[in-house]
């Protein structure tokens, strides 16, 4: 059966977590680091709860809370989740995790953090403001100065530099950082002056003030010129180191001596007469062999084959013909061998262009590498070509030489840079396996210099400082090698325990759920005790998994005899589908149903599987006993949906306007009989929550009917709403004009004989109010009196509209709930003793404010909109 999740577990974890191996668990936690409080929460139980101690180390460097990541550091038993619960601690302050905590909440936390974390924390972080915190309460000048090389952010770097006083240390700084950090290496220069200018000045006396100034800023221009008197004596040395070279070159090489011509004759006599029937043979297989490129072979090839055609008898026709065939086909190889040549030339140009470039700019890993490509292409070249480019190219020889004298040097210089590195290294407190790794890569870096000058003695003082630095490493190996043997004694002993295990196993009573522990702790224990000597490795290993896959193969034998089975339930239950008499077929599935539960597990996979296969063949043999009951459901479902559609129907007339809803009375009537006899006695139960509906919106309807005005105040209520229309459109126009030349242009233009066209609205007090509205406006002299009447307007609609909201118990705005107040004590004093108005009357009260609303004007559009709105709501609730 599929596994549960446990209560007490969080919700991104089930009870299957412990069944899966620590690489799926490393995956599962990378997925779970997206999934918000619900994610934090599974990953904080992973690192205080799981196993595998990279799992739960793997969940803290997820972590975003800095309570849990210090609570880790001080309960954690294990170093290794310590050490990562303080990493990511590190992290957090410095910034580089998203948390829920400020910036001020860190900097906070940074007063109470010990040195060490201090240290780190300016290391990490890119922050201005942390990184200053941190770094003012670090005073050691060997934890400066690794800030200085190493830390993240220039801004701690450079903080760095201005706290170290040590010149010594200085001069060290300015050499490492030198065409690394050009913000650091300038500061250090700064430095640097202004310490040998205060030293300066200390010695000299006052008297001699003007000589301590010029002495000061020879000082302070003291390192440009050492650089440049060095690189010029460079230049000088490299350019004598050439000139002697070719001087010696010269000196060495003969005087080339003349050659003797020979004779016809004793060429002949020298040179034996080649047999065309041999050689042809051979240089046909060596012409198949040779492409267009190979310039010389081809030549040489050429000239053999033009002596051999020359040679060959009248008679031997065969013979001619294969020579001429042989020489077409060279003829043909040589055409495009000059076009190969021309093409070298090119290409030999545009590397003598980039040879240039790169001897002017002293790159010499770039000029040498160019130089040997030229040389290649030039021995691929042959006669005029090959003697236009050496004759270019031998022009940049003393350049190239000057160059790799000045490479020695460079060299030299950086194998003292290595050597003044080896001597930090030495001084530094750093741990013995990065050490270690220091000492190797600095000793690639050598060998990949080459030679230099001074080569033999710069090597003994760079070796001597590593075999001194290397002296901490021993001792961290020595240890080391007692820790592999204490791991491999360790590993020794779980071998020895899965092997007695493995002896105690009896297939019929196999528990998998301690055989899972006992395998799980193993590998845990396993993977905890490392590493071991290299040599031992493969026997332990051979001897654990030995162990271990025996273990895993009586594990999955159990879980196929389990499976088997499940299988023969299965099928079992199957069969009791088929019986005629179902409540024996239902008893029978019971007890299958409880044999089920008395099989051990089978693969999580294969259990779900068969769990569905089993359920199903159950439910099949119950589905006979519910089928009278899915009917009824069915039929209830129709009967709700039904009912459902009439009651929207009702809603939708519910919301219909007056008229509309006076015409749509008939309509109701039908769909509330329609409702009432598609309600089934028998279905009471299930639709009560229809039924009270029903019977709310029929009181709502029915109500609503009841107050609907007569056809009467209907036709009342639309003459005053065509006047009031009338009078808000001209008052909207008026109230917009930008001065009282417009103002008085649109008063003037009231057409009153549309308004004289109206008919009365057969209440004189409505008219009169109406009337009165329209002379406010024809008599307002300007649009200042027209505003100030608007104010007037606005004041008596609130008042009428809080009137209706008192009446209707509704509530109203905070900024009306002080005039509210006042008329309620007036209706309280004059009211007291009247008995509750019943609906009729609310009504008519009602609709009487409602019209009077219409009657007052003018008022500003905003504020009417939202007074008519909320008399909207008080009329609905009155009503």
């Amino acid at each position: 059966m599929a596994t549960n999740p446990s209560s007490d577990l969080p919700e991104l974890i089930d009870n299957t977590w412990t069944n899966q191996s620590a690489d799926d668990r490393l995956l599962s936690i990378e997925k779970m680091q997206s999934q918000g409080d619900a994610g934090q929460i599974a990953l904080l139980y992973i690192a205080h709860h799981d196993e595998h101690v990279q799992v739960r180390c793997g969940a803290i460097r997820h972590l975003r809370s800095a309570q849990a990541l210090e609570e880790l550091q001080q309960s954690a038993a294990d170093a290794a989740v310590t050490d990562a619960a303080t990493q990511q601690y590190h992290h957090l302050l410095a910034g580089l995790v998203d948390s829920a905590l400020s910036e001020d909440e860190r900097l906070e936390k940074l007063h109470s953090a010990p040195l060490t974390a201090l240290k780190q924390i300016a290391l990490l972080t890119k922050s201005k403001r942390i990184g200053s915190t941190a770094i003012e309460r670090i005073a050691a000048s060997e934890e400066l100065a690794d800030l200085a090389l190493f830390a993240a952010s220039v801004h701690v770097r450079k903080q760095a530099v201005q706290k170290i006083d040590d010149k010594k240390l200085l001069k060290e700084l300015q050499k490492k950082v030198l065409d690394k950090d050009k913000t650091v290496a300038k500061l250090l220069a700064e430095k640097l002056a202004e310490v040998a200018s205060a030293k300066t000045s200390a010695q000299e006396s006052a008297t001699s003030s003007a000589s301590a100034a010029t002495e000061a800023q020879s000082t302070t221009t003291a390192p440009d010129t050492i650089l440049v008197t060095a690189s010029e004596t460079v230049s000088d040395t490299a350019s004598d180191t050439a000139s002697k070279k070719e001087t010696a070159q010269s000196d060495a090489e003969p005087a080339p001596k003349k050659k003797k011509t020979k004779s016809a004759s004793e060429k002949v006599k020298a040179e034996p007469p080649l047999d065309p029937v041999v050689e042809i043979p051979r240089i046909e297989k060596q012409l198949s062999k040779l492409s267009h490129k190979h310039t010389d072979a081809l030549n040489a090839a050429r000239n053999t084959l033009n002596k051999l055609r020359k040679s060959i008898p009248e008679e031997a026709a065969e013979l001619a013909a294969k020579a001429k065939l042989l020489h077409d086909q060279l003829t043909e190889k040589l055409d495009k061998n000059r076009a190969h040549q021309e093409h070298l030339q090119e290409l030999t140009a545009e590397l003598l262009t980039q040879l240039q470039q790169a001897l002017d700019a002293g790159q010499s890993h770039d000029a040498l590498p160019t130089w040997d490509k030229i040389q290649g292409n030039i021995s691929n070249t042959g006669g005029k070509i090959r003697a236009a480019l050496q004759k270019q190219a031998n022009v940049y020889k003393e350049k190239l030489n000057e160059l790799r004298d000045w490479k020695a040097f460079a060299a030299t210089e950086k194998k003292k840079e290595l050597i003044a590195q080896m001597q930090h290294l030495l001084d530094s407190k750093m741990h013995a396996a990065d050490r270690s790794k220091h000492i190797s890569k600095m000793h690639q870096d050598w060998k990949l210099l080459g030679r230099s000058n001074q080569n033999e003695q710069l090597w003994r003082e760079f070796k001597k400082l590593s075999d001194q630095a290397y002296e901490p490493c021993k001792e961290y190996f020595k240890q080391r090698k007692q820790l592999m043997a204490t791991n491999f004694s360790k590993r020794r002993e779980i071998c020895e325990r899965l092997e007695a295990e493995l002896g105690k196993l009896e297939a019929d009573a196999l528990n998998i759920a301690e055989l899972n522990k006992l395998l799980n702790d193993a590998d845990k224990e396993w993977k905890e005790h490392a590493p071991i000597e290299q040599a031992k490795i493969k026997s332990i290993q051979k001897r654990y998994y030995a162990a271990i896959n025996q273990l895993r193969k009586s594990r999955k034998d159990s879980l196929r005899g389990n499976g088997k089975q499940k299988l023969d339930l299965i099928a079992q239950a199957t069969a009791l589908a088929e019986m005629d008499d179902n409540k024996q077929a239902m008893n029978e599935a019971k007890r299958l149903q409880q044999e089920w539960k008395k099989i051990g597990p089978t693969s999580f996979k294969e259990d779900k599987k068969f769990w569905e296969d089993f359920r199903a063949a159950c439910d099949k043999i119950f589905a006979k006993r519910n089928q009278q009951a899915d009917l009824q459901r069915e039929g209830v479902k129709q009967a709700e949906s039904s009912l459902t559609e009439i009651l929207h129907a009702m809603e939708a007339i519910y919301k219909l306007d007056d008229e509309a809803y006076r015409s749509a009375r008939s309509d109701y009537q039908t769909l509330a009989q329609q409702f009432t006899n598609g309600l089934d006695p028998r279905q009471r139960n299930q639709l009560k929550r229809l039924q009270e509906q029903f019977n709310g919106l029929k009181r709502n309807l029915d109500a609503r009917y009841k107050s609907l005005p007569d056809k009467k105040q209907l036709q009342l209520k639309n003459s005053v709403l065509e006047k009031a229309g009338f009078l808000q459109e001209i008052e909207t126009r008026l109230l917009a004009c930008k001065d009282d030349a417009q103002f008085t242009a649109i008063r003037d233009s009231i057409d009153t004989t549309k308004w004289d066209a109206f008919d009365n609205s057969g209440d004189q007090t409505y008219d009169e109010a109406l009337n009165a509205r329209l002379q406010r406006i024809q008599q307002a002299t300007s649009l200042a009196s027209l505003q100030t009447i608007a104010k007037e307007c606005a004041s008596k609609a609130r008042a009428l509209c809080i009137e209706l909201e008192i009446r209707a118990n509704a509530d109203t705005p905070k900024e009306d709930q002080g005039l509210r107040m006042q008329m309620q004590l007036d209706q309280l004093k004059h009211g007291f003793g009247k008995m509750k108005p019943d609906p009729k009357e609310n009504n008519s009260f009602a609709m009487d404010i409602e019209l009077r609303s219409y009657c007052i004007g003018p008022i500003e559009a905003k504020l009417q909109q939202q007074l008519a709105q909320r008399m909207e709501g008080a009329i609905k609730k009155l009503m």
